[in-house]
């Protein structure tokens, strides 16, 4: 969890299965990750220590850098470094039950349709909002289809229909047509890498006319 709201949730959860005397390890993001992010970790200190012996280890995690965020990294004219984004290490102790009601539940998570194809994820919105007629398009400000941010404050982050696991995005207007593109492409490349540049070749031809050259833009086929 990277977020008050799920972070509290998380230990909550976990608060409720771990018996007195267990302990509780999570990742705790750091102080500068946004403008409120102090005032956020204290709240999950507090809570924490109410439940038992909070022990926090500064610095400890390291994740590796995703490819999406890499992506955004180098839209941005950033190089992107390795495994830069540390965490802190936080554990408790329990000692004592969740104080008080449950914490306020994060919003229930938007839906979104899976694909795999090649060496990359694509989810489709389950209830797009692109305009009708129009398979695929750009979202406003990103006319290259490359999101360069990771961050759920970004601009127009709720239009995005189409997302890839290289930060590409794209509304979608006729979400019927890209979802069988989708499809068979998945059909064709599976998961296996792929190493030159491929044609949309496995797509009908009356989707084909309607979704390329777009989608191969934001797939980068």
């Amino acid at each position: 969890p990277w977020y008050l709201d799920w972070t509290l949730t998380w230990l909550w959860q976990a608060s409720m299965n771990v018996a007195a005397g267990g302990t509780i390890v999570l990742a705790l993001f750091p102080e500068l990750t946004r403008p409120s992010a102090l005032q956020e970790r204290n709240s999950v200190l507090d809570v924490a220590s109410r439940i038992g012996r909070v022990t926090l280890v500064e610095g400890a995690l390291t994740y590796d850098t995703p490819r999406f965020e890499a992506e955004a990294l180098l839209k941005c004219g950033i190089p992107v470094p390795t495994r830069w984004r540390r965490a802190d290490l936080l554990s408790v102790e329990v000692s004592a039950p969740w104080p008080g009601p449950p914490p306020q539940r994060p919003p229930k998570a938007e839906e979104w349709e899976r694909f795999v194809i090649g060496t990359q994820v694509v989810k489709l919105r389950t209830s797009p909002g692109g305009t009708p007629g129009c398979p695929v398009e750009p979202v406003d400000g990103y006319a290259d289809y490359i999101l360069p941010s990771v961050s759920m404050c970004a601009p127009h982050r709720d239009l995005i229909d189409l997302w890839t696991s290289r930060n590409r995005v794209a509304r979608v207007g006729e979400r019927a047509i890209v979802r069988s593109a989708l499809g068979h492409l998945q059909s064709a490349m599976g998961s296996r890498e792929v190493r030159t540049p491929v044609e949309i070749t496995e797509v009908p031809s009356f989707e084909l006319g309607q979704v390329s050259p777009a989608l191969s833009d934001v797939l980068c086929l």
